[in-house]
């Protein structure tokens, strides 16, 4: 599955360290310490962050008891911006700011010297330029206009993949009702939640969203839609190999996302599709049969 892309990306990043076997530590530093571990994690966690918050549910407004099984698709396209970021030496006599690779960015360290031969190594980046995830996901409506999503999924991949483990879900309460607008105008808030573990919780992502999403029922089949989200997404990484530690928390930089696009039904099968204007870019969609 998709997750494999994101699972093989952090088990690399985690053996980063040992490309020069006597650098270990100045590796391991280069990327947990707070001056560069934030350059060089942050944008997986906005990347992270914004698959799992997209498409949190999958039906516009029901006025009754509804239910909804689909599959979401969510496609992160990885930007320039993305790739690279301003790392800071530490223990040379000068230290010195480059552009160097985050996780995405290009592969093969970065070193610099100084005059007396001190060394500082920045790792390089998996040369990503998508992350794609594939989310089962189930929707509840309920006759006092609020809505309830889970999503769920635990599997081993077994070898240096190990394990991954995802769960969440979230709640949407519809307000136009409470304004007597147009039947056709659809206008909710709601809040999701997801955390991402790889590998037995070595690493940690946890999602928290807060959204606002407008809805204009077309017909009884269009309905276009803009969706803006607050994303507050941190990332927690606790590793040991060969006595290199690796340990780093922090979280993302892009905290607004806005997606705009449209869903579909012709009963029972619902398709709604959207793509990300402001925030990470990129694609997903929701194929299910609502009922």
């Amino acid at each position: 599955m998709y997750y494999k892309e994101v699972v093989f990306s952090i088990f690399l990043m985690m053996s980063s360290a040992h490309i020069y076997g006597q650098n270990n530590q100045i590796y391991s530093g280069a990327y947990t310490n707070e001056l560069n571990g934030p350059g060089y994690f942050a944008p997986l966690a906005d990347v992270v962050g914004a698959n799992l918050s997209a498409q949190s549910f999958s039906t516009h407004y029901k006025s009754g008891f509804g239910i909804h099984f689909g599959i979401i698709s969510v496609r992160s396209l990885i930007t320039e911006g993305q790739k690279s970021h301003a790392g800071i030496s530490t223990g040379l006599d000068d230290n010195r700011e480059l552009s160097v690779p985050t996780i995405f960015g290009r592969p093969g360290a970065v070193i610099t010297e100084d005059a007396t031969g001190n060394v500082f190594g920045f790792p390089g980046g998996f040369g990503l330029s998508t992350v794609s995830f594939l989310l089962p996901q189930v929707t509840v409506s309920t006759p006092v206009q609020t809505d309830v999503s889970f999503r769920f999924f635990a599997h081993d991949f077994g070898g240096e993949f190990g394990s991954l483990s995802l769960i969440g879900g979230g709640l949407r309460h519809h307000l136009h009702p409470y304004f007597k607008l147009d039947d056709k105008l659809h206008l909710s808030i709601g809040y999701s939640y997801n955390q991402l573990n790889a590998d037995s919780d070595i690493v940690n992502f946890v999602i928290h969203t807060g959204f606002t999403e407008v809805g204009y029922k077309v017909n009884r089949l269009f309905v276009p839609y803009v969706n803006v989200q607050y994303i507050d997404s941190s990332l927690s990484i606790d590793y040991i190999r060969e006595e290199v530690v690796t340990s780093f928390t922090g979280s993302g930089n892009d905290n607004i996302r806005a997606e705009v696009g449209f869903s579909f039904r012709l009963n029972p099968l619902l398709i709604k599709a959207g793509y990300h204007v402001v925030g990470t870019q990129g694609f997903s969609a929701l194929v299910g049969l609502s009922f």
